[in-house]
């Protein structure tokens, strides 16, 4: 063997090892936004609950243009395993905190916040568990509150 035949076969190697390390990272990114995507349509069908209770007279076992009392039945989501979730409903909104059970973020499962009301998503946070804060994913404006 010569040895440009020698230098061909490790620049070979070497552009295939480059290649499969960029195929990673761009996997990777692809997985996380599969994550996020998820974690709305999850919040989604959640918030449809939720605004069919909102609309729902008081006498019929719902909201009367209220939020206050909405809960998810134990039942309704015992095929949707993705997420864990907790839910504060409040009159005009509702806060969803969803928390995955199979996918990890740097070593910590994903964890995010989602804002909610009658006209749909407003607010979706990831948690950053390297610094301990909540990152904006998503947001129709900037006028929505956390707490009240």
């Amino acid at each position: 063997m010569g040895t440009n035949q020698i230098l061909l076969i490790v620049l070979g190697v070497i552009i295939v090892g480059v290649a499969i390390i960029a195929g990673f990272g761009l996997l990777e990114v692809g997985y996380d936004n599969n994550i996020k995507d998820m974690a709305v349509q999850h919040v989604h069908v959640i918030g449809g609950l939720a605004t069919k209770y909102y609309s729902t007279r008081k006498e019929l076992g719902g909201g009367d243009n209220s939020f206050n009392g909405f809960s998810i039945p134990d039942n309704f989501m015992s095929g949707y395993s993705a997420f864990d979730h907790w839910l504060l409903a409040r009159q005009n909104n509702i806060l969803l905190i969803l928390n995955s059970k199979i996918d990890e973020y740097k070593g910590k499962p994903y964890r995010f916040m989602a804002i909610y009301n009658l006209k749909g998503l407003q607010e979706l946070y990831l948690f950053e568990p390297d610094d301990g804060q909540w990152i904006k994913v998503f947001s129709t404006s900037d006028e929505v509150e956390l707490i009240e």
